[in-house]
């Protein structure tokens, strides 16, 4: 087994290199995959605390990481006014997952409500788009879905994905039903096609954390916690990248945004 201190000691190394470019110029200036290079290193770091400390408050912290950084992207781009597609697509995705798991409503909220509102034909596709918001809405009301407006998004979901088999069109129906019987093995699917396409060959790599992001489904937790909001908990079974300790969200105390002294513009 790796040795954890020398994995969080190559992590900061390799952080270093983002977050050197990310202090000494105005968000706008920056190259846009910046952040990109940035989030899997955060979500990295989280691992060695969950996997190899069991300490799920290291483990949140540097989840909530992932947040502080897509939202200080989110709000220098406002100020400039220059959004890039691609990237402002990006936010809809692990940053806002992870701050969610990390316990931060407000980040998530701020997150969710700094993200372009339309469909970003540049940087995602339309069925991307619109799943994302689904799961968006779900975060926020879990409990009360309004079924109107979820059926307005499933519709428009639907009409994205033309005659595609989607898994996760299947998760996002099965849950407004409230039906765990329904959920749980379309949930059992998605898990599947994600667990298939992890196992496809990457490039190697020298960098010893590099593999660690795979080994941890952050759309999958978000779905679990989710779910258990919505009366169907999960089952006591193994779920893969889905690990026992991290299927809640954590109730971590506001830490210190790393980025609220980096200059904006």
């Amino acid at each position: 087994m790796a040795n954890p201190d020398q994995l969080i000691e190559d992590i900061k190394d390799a952080m270093a290199d983002p977050l050197g470019v990310i202090a000494a110029e105005p968000v706008a200036t920056l190259p846009g995959d910046t952040f990109e290079a940035f989030e899997p290193l955060a979500v990295a770091l989280a691992c060695v605390h969950l996997f190899h400390r069991l300490d799920l408050d290291g483990y949140a912290r540097n989840l909530q990481l992932c947040g502080f950084a897509r939202r200080y992207q989110l709000v220098g781009a406002a100020q400039s006014g220059q959004v890039d597609p691609v990237y402002g697509a990006a936010s809809r995705g692990e940053a806002v997952y992870c701050a969610y798991l990390a316990g931060d409503t407000p980040l998530t909220t701020e997150i969710i409500a700094r993200s372009a509102t339309g469909h970003q034909p540049d940087g995602e596709y339309e069925d991307d788009f619109v799943y994302r918001c689904i799961v968006h809405d779900l975060m926020e009301n879990a409990e009360t879905v309004d079924e109107v407006a979820h059926r307005r998004r499933m519709n428009a979901f639907d009409r994205a994905r033309g005659t595609a088999e989607s898994a996760r069109f299947s998760v996002c129906e099965a849950f407004v039903s409230g039906r765990a019987t329904t959920f749980w093995p379309a949930f059992e699917d998605l898990l599947n096609e994600v667990e298939t396409e992890r196992e496809r060959p990457v490039a190697p790599t020298d960098d010893s954390w590099a593999s660690l992001p795979n080994h941890l489904w952050i759309e999958g937790l978000v779905w679990i916690d989710l779910a258990a909001r919505r009366g169907m908990p999960a089952p006591e079974r193994e779920y893969s990248m889905c690990p026992f300790p991290a299927r809640k969200r954590s109730d971590i105390r506001h830490n210190l945004d790393i980025f609220a002294d980096f200059p904006l513009t």
